[in-house]
């Protein structure tokens, strides 16, 4: 249900903290692009989709989760 959606994002984001911790951006990409392909599967009429990356790509941004990964060619990371 959109509305819902929405409003457990909202409130999700609210309690996001930045950190100095390290990422495993590389599995986090993965398991987003699996997400957005899921959520295709039971469209008729599939939606544009594409990933909005903000990162300095700092040390520590583990990308080894990628190097196996078949990316999917419909959803673009910009």
């Amino acid at each position: 249900d959109p509305p819902t959606a929405r409003a457990v994002l909202l409130e999700r984001l609210a309690t996001l903290q930045p950190s100095w911790g390290g990422t495993t951006l590389g599995d986090a990409l993965v398991r987003t692009a699996q997400v957005l392909q899921e959520a295709q599967a039971g469209r008729v009429l599939p939606r544009p989709q594409r990933i909005l990356l903000l990162t300095d790509l700092a040390e520590g941004s583990r990308l080894e989760g990628l190097q196996n990964f078949d990316w999917p060619r419909d959803i673009p990371v910009e």
